[in-house]
């Protein structure tokens, strides 16, 4: 034994046991260890060694193979594994041979040195050991923060053998499914699928052998959770194969499949959130058109009849006074008929009135303001108008009780009705009405909430075709005889009033469409205002002013009205202005409010402006649906309006209450 120091050495640091039961060498070592930085702790047998072992962490250890007592040094390297996992063991011994080195390596021995030895061969072989030593709690630390990365990984982490069962499962991605790792060990991959699962490429992503470009990348699987439940995952596999001696795939062999899945179900239904909101919105935009284009045409339409019936309503008017005035002047005047005719002609106008005015409420395009709406107000036009697709399918029962009004639009509300009457009209085959029944039922929920029902005894849906009802452009009508948009755009509508739709039907049983809407806080404003009591007999004649274009409608009130005022017609708003600056006076003035040239808002502006005193008594007339709504607030907001075809009795109270 040679050179106990040597002072290139580096220092190592470390704990080194020497066990050693020779005084000399037992110093030495330890002088020669110590002044390379190493902390150095002896021992002459092995029970010693053990005492230190269970007491101290040791790094390495430098071990006689022939100790004093009956265990040697081979016995020490036996019981290390317990004792000391980690430590590297170095044996010296003066007797070698090559069965011992191999005995000694066998039982997990780092290195082998023989006596004598050199002291630098021994610093070095203790280096050595200490870095391996340290290589190895390297790569066991990078090993559990691989582990830990593994198991904590927000997403599934699998290997799986080549028939596709699961070897080793992250426990993160085991819980995300409802399992502890445990529980997929060795189960096949098809436990997590639901069982009417045949895509292949589903299947394959648990078996994948490919590897590169030709892996599975995000293929998009339904999984089935511990309780049954599904989620979405993008799945992300590749096979494992280790190299062949040949350059190429086929000479290597397969190990399994390695994969990674996401979940991806919240990313999902938030995008088909977003697309059904991109849906609704679109639904709503195609509604505002057609309603906008519909509402412009009927709107027109309506305005052009509403003109007409203006005039045929008063002069029916006239003619039946001045029948009945003929009746009791000459009591044997065959004038019976003639009033019969005229009353059944003023009652075909009055349904022409009423028709208008029906589709004028359900023809708004416009945002009508929410107000308190009563259900039957709704219900009773929506009737009216489908009556003729009804009449040969089914009798109409009305159970429409007298419940809380609701807070809502009545054009929108209407259409939501109108369609729902209309599709349970026609799911009701023409030509047995005295077999088949239509139900109009209102009710108060008990939450104090309206509830209308449709019910109808018609074919019926099947579950598959009920379940979809509401989805935009779904329809079962042939094409070109429905969108599919009508019971989306009511549940929409019936929505955004905060209230609820279902549909119930069954084949062979008929449908029960539920609306449920909340009630009102405010009571509802009367449709129409309330008409002012008679005056008493005797009441003064007035003077009344009529401007309206449409000469017929002025001759018309003026033949009217002639027994009990003073009328002149005028058809522009600046021949109405030149009378009352040559000084003419009226209680009185029905102006027209749409007319060429100075309108109805521009007479009355005038008037409020030259002559607030003939203000007072301006009355507008309307065709009731091209004229723009006038705010309470605004310019004439106030302004009585009287609505064409006229309701005669109450157009003669609110004249007679004017002119006071």
């Amino acid at each position: 034994m040679s050179d106990p120091v040597d002072d290139k050495q580096p220092a190592a640091g470390g704990v080194v046991l020497v066990v050693e039961d020779d005084e000399a060498i037992k110093g030495v070592v330890t002088r020669s260890l110590a002044h390379h930085g190493y902390t150095v702790i002896e021992a002459r047998s092995a029970p010693d060694a053990f005492d230190t072992l269970d007491s101290a962490t040791v790094d390495v250890l430098v071990v006689d193979i022939h100790l004093s007592g009956p265990l040697t040094g081979l016995d020490l390297l036996r019981q290390l594994p317990v004792r000391a996992p980690h430590a590297r063991a170095i044996i010296v011994t003066a007797f070698a041979s090559k069965d011992t080195a191999i005995e000694a390596l066998r039982l997990g021995a780092f290195d082998y040195l023989e006596k004598p030895f050199r002291v630098p061969d021994l610093v070095a072989k203790v280096g050595a050991a200490l870095e391996d030593l340290r290589a190895e709690l390297d790569r066991g630390a990078l090993a559990e923060k691989h582990n830990a990365l593994f198991e904590t990984i927000a997403g599934i982490v699998w290997f799986a053998t080549d028939g596709g069962r699961f070897k080793r499962i992250n426990r993160s991605g085991a819980a995300l499914l409802g399992y502890q790792p445990e529980q997929l060990l060795e189960q096949a991959h098809e436990v997590l699928l639901p069982s009417e699962t045949t895509d292949p490429a589903v299947h394959w992503a648990f078996k994948e052998r490919r590897t590169g470009s030709r892996a599975t990348r995000g293929q998009r699987v339904e999984v089935r959770t511990a309780s049954g439940a599904t989620k979405l995952f993008d799945v992300y596999s590749s096979g494992v194969r280790v190299p062949g001696l040949a350059p190429n795939i086929a000479a290597s062999r397969s190990l399994g499949t390695v994969g990674f899945a996401v979940d991806v179900t919240e990313q999902v239904r938030e995008r088909a959130a977003a697309e059904a909101e991109r849906v609704r919105l679109e639904l709503e935009l195609r509604q505002s058109e057609l309603a906008a284009a519909t509402g412009r045409v009927v709107r027109g339409v309506a305005h052009e009849i509403n003109n007409p019936l203006a005039y045929i309503g008063a002069n029916l008017r006239f003619l039946q006074e001045q029948l009945a005035d003929l009746a009791a002047r000459s009591p044997g005047a065959p004038v019976a008929e003639l009033v019969d005719v005229v009353r059944e002609t003023a009652g075909g106008a009055d349904r022409i009135r009423d028709l208008v005015a029906d589709l004028a409420l359900f023809s708004r395009s416009d945002p009508e303001p929410r107000a308190a709406v009563h259900i039957g107000d709704v219900l009773e036009p929506a009737l009216k108008i489908a009556a003729n697709e009804i009449r040969h399918r089914a009798r109409v029962i009305r159970e429409i009780d007298d419940v809380p009004p609701v807070q809502g639009s009545a054009s929108r509300l209407g259409q939501v009705f109108l369609h729902v009457i209309m599709n349970a009209a026609e799911a009701i085959p023409p030509g047995h009405a005295d077999q088949n029944v239509i139900r109009v039922r209102t009710s108060s929920a008990p939450s104090g909430d309206v509830v209308v029902e449709v019910i109808d005894t018609g074919e019926g849906m099947p579950p598959e075709v009920c379940a979809r009802v509401f989805e935009p452009f779904f329809t079962t009508k042939p094409q070109g005889y429905g969108t599919g948009l009508g019971l989306s755009l009511c549940h929409a509508i019936v929505t955004s009033h905060g209230g609820t739709i279902v549909v119930d039907s069954a084949v062979g049983r008929g449908t029960t469409v539920r609306v449920t809407l909340p009630r009102a806080t405010a009571t509802p404003a009367s449709i129409v205002a309330p008409v002012p009591a008679l005056p008493a007999a005797g009441a003064r004649r007035g003077r009344i002013l009529i401007v309206d274009d449409e000469e017929v409608i002025g001759t018309a009130l003026r033949r009217l009205l002639a027994s009990e005022h003073d009328v002149i017609a005028t058809t522009a708003g600046a021949q109405a202005l030149e009378l009352l600056r040559q000084g003419e006076r009226f209680d009185v003035i029905l102006c027209d409010l749409m007319m060429p040239n100075m309108n109805g808002l521009e007479l009355g502006a005038e008037l409020e402006l030259s002559y607030p005193d003939q203000a007072k008594g301006l009355v507008f007339i309307t065709g009731g649906t091209l004229a723009a709504p006038i705010a309470a607030d605004e310019p004439l907001g106030c302004v009585p309006r009287v609505a064409k075809p006229f309701d005669i009795p109450a157009l003669r109270t609110l004249i007679r209450s004017l002119v006071g």
